[in-house]
């Protein structure tokens, strides 16, 4: 905003102009000597000037009433001391001591102020200032539908001019200039734009993001819970991108959503299914009775036959290359997919084989009571879990072993990197434990009471 004030001080017509954003600006005239005065013509008053002179105002509309207010002429000349200076015309006028926006000061001819054009040109309104000829509001300020308001309003946060309202179990604090904040309640916390409970809720348990994916959050841990009861003497599963499968004691070969479903039967059986396994194209299983490994599209159709032995299959795993099974009497067996015969990875002993996982370096191999790793290359095979309960269903992830034990059906994890073991869920959570699956996300399981009735589990990891 400008000002301009005319007044009479010691003989010297003094003229000054504030800037909005610059210095301010006193520029004096010499009064003319002693003589007449004289006024413009048309005005609500008289001007004086000085106390006499040859100072004169010609022109249009102008005059100085009571408390210095005024309209500016419109085309009018004031001149003082002839020659000296001149406020020529296009004045926009004097506004209750203020200089409107618009119109042209000259000393001597030359600019000392802003024009009246560009955004300026009709005044600047909503607390903006004139800089450069465009409104503009000051420093830690912005406009929000024509209004200058602080950048850490909270009724106006950053350049959306958003109102903030706090989640709900958080209390809003101040805006910080470019987004709102907020604080959350003891016991909740911040995640995602809310307040949450990690204790509690299932889609946020133990931290932020982490789904229970169906199950329920306890205590900041997610809970197991049934995708399918009620199976007959469930043995072992396999997970694939969409669906789970999985083989039952009288030799049928059952599959469904991983999301939840019905199950339906994907093999009648009759031979007693044992272990399986899945690439992207087929579902491989063993048959302990039928002494087979047979082998079936995902989505169901013709079963194909790849071996017949009397070792009794128990175990499956498959890689891109071959398929590798355990046996009742002992022994792990590697079977090229494009064909051949089986050759002997692990040898024959006196302990009982179960599960089998492969990944492109090792196999593991559930005994009796240890967790054994078996190097693909060839080297002497290792305990990596030892002092185990009959150790039945083996699974793998990139970080880690999985494996049940049959008796109680305690889940553990085993780190690949250092073996550390921990407990997933404790023994007793069923009587018997079957087969284990995981994928990117969640651990699958089979656990079954006295009466070899079985359930299968999911667990988000």
């Amino acid at each position: 905003m400008r000002f301009l004030r005319v007044g009479s001080l010691s003989g010297t017509f003094a003229v000054w102009l504030l800037f909005a954003c610059g210095a301010r600006s006193s520029l004096d005239f010499p009064l003319a000597e002693a003589g007449a005065t004289t006024t413009g013509d048309g005005g609500h008053g008289a001007v004086p000037i000085s106390s006499g002179g040859a100072t004169t105002s010609t022109g249009g509309t102008r005059s100085i009433g009571a408390g210095g207010q005024s309209s500016g002429g419109s085309g009018g000349t004031l001149q003082a001391s002839a020659g000296s200076a001149t406020v020529g015309g296009g004045f926009g006028g004097f506004a209750q001591g203020g200089f409107a926006q618009g119109g042209t000061l000259a000393v001597g001819g030359s600019p000392v102020s802003e024009g009246g054009t560009g955004a300026c040109a009709s005044g600047c309104g909503g607390g903006s200032v004139c800089q450069n000829g465009v409104c503009l509001c000051v420093h830690g300020q912005h406009a929000c539908s024509g209004i200058c308001v602080d950048n850490d309003s909270s009724d106006h946060c950053g350049a959306a001019c958003t109102p903030c309202v706090a989640p709900a179990h958080g209390t809003t604090a101040p805006c910080d200039g470019n987004a709102c904040n907020y604080t959350c309640d003891a016991g909740f916390t911040s995640c995602e734009g809310g307040c949450l409970d990690f204790m509690t809720d299932p889609r946020n348990c133990g931290s932020c993001t982490h789904d229970c994916l169906g199950g329920t959050c306890e205590a900041g841990v997610c809970q197991p819970f049934a995708l399918a009861e009620n199976q007959q003497n469930p043995l072992y599963i396999a997970v694939g991108a969409t669906s789970l499968y999985w083989t039952l004691s009288s030799g049928a070969v059952l599959t469904m959503p991983i999301a939840g479903g019905t199950p339906k039967t994907l093999y009648p059986g009759g031979s007693g299914a044992e272990g399986i396994a899945l690439d992207d194209r087929y579902l491989y299983w063993s048959t302990y009775f039928g002494g087979t490994i047979l082998r079936m599209p995902l989505a169901g159709g013709t079963v194909d036959t790849l071996l017949t032995t009397d070792r009794r299959p128990i175990g499956v795993a498959v890689d891109a290359n071959n398929l590798y099974f355990s046996t009742f009497y002992g022994a792990v067996m590697q079977l090229p997919l494009a064909g051949g015969a089986p050759t002997t990875i692990y040898p024959e002993s006196t302990t009982f084989c179960s599960g089998v996982a492969v990944n492109t370096t090792d196999l593991f191999l559930g005994t009796y009571s240890e967790l054994y790793e078996i190097p693909l290359g060839g080297g002497m095979a290792l305990p990596f879990a030892t002092g185990k309960n009959n150790v039945f269903g083996v699974a793998l992830d990139n970080d880690a072993v999985y494996f049940v034990e049959q008796q109680g059906s305690p889940v553990f994890r085993a780190a690949l990197s250092d073996g550390t073991v921990t407990t997933i869920i404790p023994a007793g959570f069923a009587f018997y434990g079957g087969g284990i699956a995981v994928d990117a996300r969640s651990i699958y399981w089979i656990g079954s009471d006295s009466k070899s009735v079985g359930t299968i589990y999911r667990l988000a990891k």
